[in-house]
């Protein structure tokens, strides 16, 4: 199986900005210790504070499904409705 990276974006509710901010930054170092992560980086859009956006390589398919399953990204996706406008939008890339 060939590495996995994605993209996961998050448009903030102008309200919830400064929450959802702190909540994606306590994801990275519980994030970059996991089986299978090899990259694990969070941006701020610089014309928009409140789109963030994680760019994500994971050695497989699998790992990014563990990942998916820790208690962290759980609640993280569970309380995204709330501190999101849109939810989390997803893109999956592979290496040409």
């Amino acid at each position: 199986m060939s590495a996995l990276t994605l993209l996961a974006t998050f448009e903030a509710r102008p309200e919830t900005r400064e929450e959802l901010a702190r909540r994606l930054q306590e994801m990275v170092p519980l994030t970059r210790t996991e089986p299978g992560c090899l990259r694990y980086d969070l941006h701020v859009d610089c014309e928009d504070g409140n789109r963030f956006v994680f760019v994500e390589t994971w050695a497989d398919v699998a790992a990014w499904d563990a990942h998916m399953d820790t208690p962290h990204v759980q609640a993280l996706v569970t309380d995204s409705t709330r501190l999101t406008i849109t939810g989390i939008h997803l893109t999956k890339l592979r290496t040409l």
